[in-house]
């Protein structure tokens, strides 16, 4: 693909795709699962290599929901953005730190961290996620020294 088939980003664009980085992370992380699944087109998807793959916002909220509950004081923290226009609206990147309580929420972990791989669509409502892939680069609390299935 050309630069000349692909959708332009103008500053607008790319403040409202940080934004919705930004929301993503923490309506996420407050519990706040119908706002964060409204982050998704409607059709959209969420996919976990190596974990669940979440359709449409039907699957999106209750699995936010429920991460939500089981893990206090979860916590992403979202660095290295890259967005770039696609023909279909655009694409992005970015790296994840995810930390979470232990127990009582007293102490916190690194629970994983890894790097999204998005397709972005320019919608009515605004930029969303059209598809959104997570891959861990290794889960530290259970790694025991090993990292992408390599022991170091």
């Amino acid at each position: 693909m050309t630069m000349e088939q692909a959708t332009s980003l103008d500053v607008a664009d790319r403040l409202d795709i940080l934004d919705l980085y930004a929301r993503y992370s923490v309506l996420f992380d407050t519990g706040q699962a119908e706002a964060w699944a409204d982050l998704f087109t409607p059709d959209g998807t969420f996919l976990i290599v190596g974990g669940p793959s979440l359709y449409g916002r039907g699957e999106l909220a209750p699995f936010a929901e429920r991460r939500y509950q089981d893990t206090p004081g979860i916590r992403h923290i979202v660095s290295n953005v890259i967005v770039e226009p696609a023909a279909d609206g655009a694409r992005g990147s970015a790296y994840v730190v995810v930390l979470g309580g232990v127990d009582d929420g007293t102490e916190t972990q690194i629970l994983t961290l890894g790097g999204y791989d998005d397709r972005l669509a320019r919608t009515e409502a605004g930029w969303r996620f059209e598809s959104r892939t997570y891959c861990a680069w290794t889960n530290p609390a259970k790694a025991n020294g090993r990292l992408f299935g390599i022991s170091l």
